[in-house]
């Protein structure tokens, strides 16, 4: 008798352990998975690279200087319309703020960046002559995500175009 009750306890407790369904994480970028794009902004910031970003910035349209970047980066944060926040689509379009015809500021899809996940990383990549060129690394977390800004954001097309400028922390403004 008692090894029927045995049987039986290890029959149900196998029975008990099967695995009805596999977790799966969120998809990227809405984590509430209902949403066609979700906003992101940027939260705070670390200039890693201000040798280069000095050089680099005379270049740029806005902002010209290393001032002028820190300035724009300050009001950005917190706010959804600035110029460093960033839309991602869920099929791999991005959109940044731009100004339209009526001199509004807008999200305008870019045809020339485009997102998508490797493993655990995210790369934000340019179209630059018809080959991509990856500009942004992300890390996503639950409700923020690192972007690590790579020298060929701005523009750099040498052997060091990989080198990482400056970190932007976003929080996920609103999810659409």
């Amino acid at each position: 008798m008692r090894k029927i009750f045995t049987i039986l306890a290890a029959l149900v407790s196998l029975i008990a352990c099967e695995k009805a369904e596999e977790f799966k994480t969120a998809t990227f970028p809405g984590y509430s998975g209902s949403g066609e794009s979700a906003s992101w902004v940027v939260n705070r910031y670390r200039l890693t690279d201000t040798v280069y970003l000095k050089t680099a910035l005379a270049a740029q349209t806005p902002p010209t200087t290393l001032t002028a970047l820190n300035n724009t980066l300050n009001t950005t944060a917190g706010i959804e319309t600035g110029p460093y926040s960033l839309r991602l689509h869920k099929g791999g379009e991005v959109s940044v703020i731009a100004r339209i015809a009526q001199n509004k500021f807008e999200w305008v899809k870019q045809a020339d960046l485009k997102w998508e996940v490797t493993g655990d990383f995210m790369n934000i990549s340019k179209n630059v002559s018809g080959s991509w060129v990856s500009i942004i690394e992300a890390a996503p977390e639950v409700d923020k995500m690192v972007c690590k800004f790579k020298r060929a954001y701005w523009g750099d097309k040498t052997a060091s175009k990989d080198l990482v400028t400056m970190e932007l922390i976003y929080n996920s403004f609103r999810l659409f």
